[in-house]
Order: C-alpha cells, then sequence, then structure tokens
C-alpha cells in the first residue's frame, strides 16, 4: 500500500427490477397478489387473471392505479402488460383490482423464468404514494402454437356474393416447426384453404 490507499475491484451483479416506484415503496399504501399462487403454472397462449387488493392504510381516500407486467428474467424482457382504470379508495379501505396479462409472443421459452411485477400509486402522485409486490409464476411454451398476427380482406368492402381475396400473416410461437393448413370458414356456408 502506497499513502494513497489500495484500489480494489469487486465484481458486482446489479438487478433492476422493470416496474418500480420513482422514489422507492412510500406512502400508506399496501398491494398484495391475491391470485394467482406463487409459482403457478400457466401455458404459452393463456390468460393470467392478476387478482391484486390494494389497501389505503392512510387518512385520506386516493385515486388509485394499478400497473402490472409479466416479465422474462432470463432475457430481461416484458412479455405482457396491463394498466387499470382509476379507482377511488377511501381511507382505511381496501379494493381489488382484476388484470388481464395474455401469455404470448416469442419472449416466452420453457428455459427461461417468470415474474409478475405489480405496482399501486396514487393518480399524479407515485412519488408521494407507490408500493410494489412481486411474485414468480412458470410458463410452458406451446410445442405447436401459431399466431394470426394480420389479417387483410380485398376488396374491401366486400359485397355479398363477391369472391374475396384473405391475406394472412401466421407466426410459428412454438418449440417446433409446423406445416400448416388453413380454412377459411363463412358463417353464410363454404369453405375455403
Amino acid at each position: 500500500t502506497s499513502a494513497q490507499g489500495t484500489i480494489v475491484s469487486l465484481p458486482i451483479t446489479l438487478s433492476v427490477k422493470p416496474l418500480i416506484c420513482p422514489a422507492g415503496p412510500v406512502g400508506d399504501l399496501s398491494i398484495e397478489i391475491k391470485s394467482p399462487d406463487d409459482d403457478e403454472e400457466f401455458n404459452q397462449g393463456e390468460t393470467i387473471s392478476l387478482e391484486t387488493e390494494v389497501q389505503n392504510n392512510g387518512n385520506d381516500d386516493m385515486d388509485v392505479f394499478v400497473e402490472a407486467i409479466l416479465y422474462n428474467l432470463d432475457e430481461g424482457r416484458t412479455v405482457a402488460s396491463v394498466r387499470s382504470s382509476s379507482v377511488r379508495i377511501d381511507e382505511d379501505d381496501e379494493h381489488t383490482f382484476t388484470l388481464d396479462l395474455l401469455i404470448s409472443g416469442t419472449a416466452v421459452s420453457d428455459d427461461d423464468s417468470y415474474a409478475i411485477y405489480a405496482r399501486a400509486y396514487e393518480d399524479n402522485a407515485d412519488d408521494e404514494q407507490c408500493q410494489t409486490v412481486t411474485q414468480d409464476v412458470a410458463i410452458d411454451q406451446q410445442t405447436f402454437y401459431l399466431v394470426v398476427a394480420q389479417t387483410t380482406v380485398h376488396p374491401q368492402p366486400a359485397l355479398c356474393g363477391q369472391q374475396v381475396e384473405v391475406d394472412m400473416q401466421v407466426r410459428n410461437e412454438g418449440k417446433e416447426d409446423v406445416t400448416a393448413v388453413l380454412s377459411v370458414l363463412s358463417p353464410f356456408g363454404g369453405e375455403s384453404q
């Protein structure tokens, strides 16, 4: 060591949470995930019905939002996100928010870990009233999972009795390659491949 001291380099790993309160957890709100259960399993293509209970432990009524994301922890990206409408919660009262998260997209893999991040905050005051909660879930990627990404009908508008052309963009988000035959069914009868 010299008179100036010793410089030591240490390895450090930072884990950044994707949905946080700007000033950290603060204020009189509390949030709890009631459903789904911790480590509950879901399949690609399913919708997670998320129930969060938000409690206003303060002395004032608050207009509260809940935001939630399904997050791929290994790839560091959002799979799905949702935000509630504002609900007025009276002082010393609670409200259960129900939000739907659709599990879709190429961010789903059997090998990855997932978590739901949720935060409750007061409208225009998330630096004063904001709390977060995290819960792990398991997502199974489907073996065969085709998604119709875009559909266009020509000509538009299509008239009764007129021959039309349908362009579809289909994406394979499953584990395996797949060959598919698509059929278009008309509610008036008839089928086309």
